[in-house]
This record gives structure tokens, C-alpha cells and sequence, in this order.
């Protein structure tokens, strides 16, 4: 007998779209205000896709003329080959030009709202559609749904350079050179499932002979589903205790899920981990040492060093002492630990490399670059970097007095601002901000919610 309905597929990211879209209108769409604010936002959240399907049809067919990298920093020859080959081809360059133009476009568009946010003072409670059991059932189903394809599929090169990484660092083993790219952040965040394997190995719990790829996989994985569960539950912690209640959280960790991009990035790690260090900064606002804890680790990642200033503005004479002494002492507390263990000091390497190849682009890595930086265009980012910086200038100083809304807000547009010059594939990175802007959608007036003036490092109260 054909047991057909044992079989099981995933579903391509344009289908997803529609479906998805039919489900977020169903739930969250108020039919009765078709000019609410809740609707455009919608939308827009949406209208991703159309540049997100063309930059990975560029990408799908740039692996299909190069061999699959070992880690996902544009600099293997080959995909520097493949990249010469299709600068040729029309059609390669119109669609990646599309793409990254259209993600530039609504990532300027959302700048402008996330600025205009803080503006926006009235805040109506809108219900959803669906009942809260519903929306929790929702949920579940679908954070099932994304555990299945994230066991059932392949790791990224980024995520299996790094769990690679992590295993040879902890064992002692010196890493080969293509693997000096692997990105820090994804490395760090790996230790742990990667000590859980191997002390499981030598304590005869599993097989020494377990195939080492299959047990790479396996701590990628791992990774994966904690961090996307991390992050679901910070959203869900915001919405319980910051927004209106419980039926906020589950209706911010539902459309996360909803949305395409979460499916067609799930496996991208080195997406997730800043993010989720930034999700359960904003819940744990009223606890500066813990935030500036959790900063310091996702600073490894780069890009959210652009936030401390605006975060050392927000807590000002109310906690910025605490914010950042535990900031400065993670930071020294892991460059130390790199110095006192002598196998991750080649941790220092992959960080160096890693900063020349996705935040400088060096002229080398501008030949090999996938994005719409290039060796020929990349004398325009220095404007736009120009105009990032004197924006997070203003930003520290207006409004003065910023509550959590403001925040969350600000937070956002300076990283989609980060996209504009960001050279490893700049305006595709839409995790980095896509739980700020889904805070957005569903916060209501904050106004209220701002540091406690008696911010102690722990015992602070987490309720409003």
C-alpha cells in the first residue's frame, strides 16, 4: 500500500507567501477600519518578499556554478568564479538588481516608519480575530511545523562551519584555513551544544564512532531550534508583561511565525542569535546589568554595537553605570577567556576576518562580494555611513527622555540603516529588525514604561 499521506514536503517560499498571507489576514486584520495602521503594517511587512524571492533566486543560481562554501563569507574562488560568469548573464544581473533594490526600498520605507513611531501617540487596543486558545494552538503548530524542517533539512554552510568550529576548538585541533571566516557569534552561541556532544561521546552515552558531520549537523540543529524558541518566548514574555497582556505576546510570536521570511531564514543562525540577545534585552529593560550582559554577547555579532550609545541613552542617570560596567566586563570576561584558553586563540582570526569580509569589504573581498556592493560601487557606502552615524548622533539626544517604546522604535531604524552599507549581501539581513517592527505593530502607548530610577542590577521588578 502507498501511504501517501505519510509523505511530507516543504513548501516552497512564494507558496508559503499566499498561504500565509490568507492566514495573517484571517487573524489579525481589522475589517471594520481598512485604514488602520494595523492593516498597512500588514502589508508592509509582506512586501519583503518580492526582493527577498530575487535575492535567493540569485543565490540559487550562484550554487548552482560554484560548489557549495564551506562557510558563507563571499571568498572562496569559486564563488568568485561563479560570480564572473554571471556578471555576463543578463537575466542574473537584473533579477539581483531588482532584488537588492527592492529590499533597499522597504527597508527605507521602514526607517521612516520606525522614526515617525515614536510620533505616533495614540495607540487604540485591537483585538485579533482568533480567540487566544486559538491563536496558542496556532502558534504551537507551527513552531512544530518549523522544528520538522529544521530537523529534517540541511544545516547552512554558515551553521556547519560553525558547529565545526566550535567541536575543533573544544577539542583542541587546529582549524583548517576556510574555516577562518565562520562567524563568532555563531561559534559562541554552538559551544555549548558542542560540549553536550562530545561529553555525551566520551561518556559512552553515544557512539565514538559517530559520523563527525552527522554529529555537526546534529549541534547545528540543536542550535537552531533553541534559539527560534528563545526568541518566541521573548516575544511572548514582551507582549505578558510590557504590552496588554498574554493575547499580545501570542499574537507577536504567531505572526513571526507566519511570516515567510522566518521559514525561509530559519536555519540562518547567525541572524537568529543577535536578535534573540536583543528580544530579551528589551524584556529584561528594567535589569541594566543583565542587558548589558546580554549587549556585550551580541556585540561579537558587530552590527548591535551600533545600539549601545542609543541603550546608554535610554538608562542615562537611571542605570547606565550598571548597563555599562556588566557590558565592559562580558567583553573583557571573553576576550579574556580567548586568551586563557590557548585553542580559541584563533578566535581572534575568525573575528578579524570575519569584520574585513561583511563590515569593511576590502578591495579583495569587493571582487568576491555577493550584493549590490561592489569593487565599482562600494564608494558609495561611505555617504550612507556618513548619514547612519550622524543619525545615531540625533537619535541619542531626541527625544531625551525615551520610554520603551521609543526604544524599540529607534532600536529598529538604526538597523535597517545598518542594511544600506552592511557588504555581506546588505538588506537581506530582515531578522536583525523583524522582531522590532513586529513589537511595533502590536505595542501599545509605553509612555510609562521607562527605566526605573532605582534600577537595581537584579532585584528589579520586571512588571510594568
Amino acid at each position: 500500500m502507498d501511504w501517501k499521506f505519510l509523505e511530507f514536503a516543504k513548501l516552497e517560499p512564494a507558496t508559503w507567501m499566499y498561504l500565509s498571507g490568507l492566514l495573517a489576514v484571517a487573524v489579525f486584520f481589522r475589517f471594520r477600519r481598512l485604514w488602520s495602521l494595523r492593516n498597512w503594517d500588514l502589508i508592509t511587512l509582506y512586501l519583503i518578499m518580492p526582493g527577498l524571492l530575487a535575492t535567493g533566486k540569485v543565490d540559487e543560481m550562484l550554487a548552482e556554478r560554484a560548489p557549495e562554501p564551506i562557510v558563507a563569507a563571499p571568498a572562496t574562488a569559486s564563488t568568485s568564479q561563479a560570480i564572473g560568469t554571471l556578471d555576463r548573464n543578463e537575466s542574473w544581473r537584473g533579477v539581483k538588481r531588482f532584488g537588492y533594490t527592492w529590499l533597499f526600498g522597504i527597508s527605507a520605507y521602514f526607517v521612516l516608519r520606525s522614526l515617525l513611531d515614536v510620533l505616533i501617540v495614540r495607540r487604540d487596543r485591537l483585538q485579533q480575530n482568533l480567540t487566544p486558545p486559538g491563536i496558542a494552538f496556532l502558534t504551537t503548530s507551527l513552531f512544530a511545523y518549523l522544528i520538522l524542517l529544521i530537523a529534517g533539512g540541511e544545516p547552512e554552510p554558515a551553521g556547519k562551519a560553525g558547529a565545526h568550529v566550535a567541536s575543533s576548538l573544544l577539542s583542541g585541533e587546529t582549524l583548517l584555513p576556510q574555516y577562518r571566516g565562520a562567524d563568532p557569534a555563531t561559534i559562541l552561541f554552538m559551544m555549548p551544544s558542542a560540549a553536550i556532544q562530545r561529553g555525551l561521546a566520551q561518556s559512552g552515552m553515544k557512539s565514538a564512532d559517530l559520523d563527525q558531520a552527522q554529529a555537526e549537523h546534529n549541534i547545528a540543529r540543536s542550535a537552531l531550534i533553541i534559539c527560534h524558541l528563545l526568541l518566541l518566548a521573548g516575544l511572548v514574555l514582551i507582549g505578558w508583561k510590557h504590552f496588554q497582556g498574554i493575547e499580545s505576546g501570542l499574537a507577536m510570536a504567531l505572526l513571526y511565525l507566519l511570516l515567510p521570511v522566518t521559514f525561509m531564514h530559519s536555519v540562518k543562525l547567525d541572524h537568529l542569535i543577535p536578535t534573540t540577545l536583543l528580544v530579551w534585552s528589551i524584556f529584561l529593560y528594567r535589569v541594566p546589568a543583565a542587558v548589558g550582559t546580554l549587549m556585550a554577547l551580541a556585540a561579537v555579532s558587530f552590527f548591535p554595537l551600533i545600539l549601545v550609545p542609543l541603550w546608554l541613552s535610554f538608562y542615562r542617570a537611571r542605570g547606565w553605570a550598571w548597563f555599562v560596567g556588566f557590558f565592559v566586563a562580558t567583553t573583557l570576561a571573553l576576550w579574556l577567556l580567548v586568551y586563557l584558553v590557548p585553542p580559541l586563540l584563533s578566535f581572534i582570526e575568525m573575528w578579524s576576518t570575519s569584520l574585513a569580509d561583511k563590515v569593511l569589504l576590502t578591495a579583495d573581498m569587493a571582487q568576491k562580494s555577493v550584493g549590490l556592493w561592489t569593487s565599482n560601487t562600494q564608494i558609495y557606502r561611505l555617504p550612507i555611513v556618513i548619514v547612519h552615524f550622524i543619525l545615531l548622533v540625533v537619535l541619542i539626544f531626541i527625544p531625551r527622555e525615551k520610554n520603551l517604546g521609543d526604544l524599540i522604535s529607534l532600536s529598529a531604524a538604526l538597523l535597517l540603516m545598518t542594511q544600506f552599507w552592511y557588504a555581506d549581501r546588505g538588506g537581506t539581513h530582515v531578522l536583525w529588525y523583524l522582531p522590532l517592527l513586529i513589537m511595533m505593530v502590536f505595542r501599545p502607548s509605553l509612555r510609562a514604561l521607562a527605566p526605573s530610577p532605582a534600577a537595581a542590577p537584579v532585584q528589579a521588578s520586571l512588571t510594568p
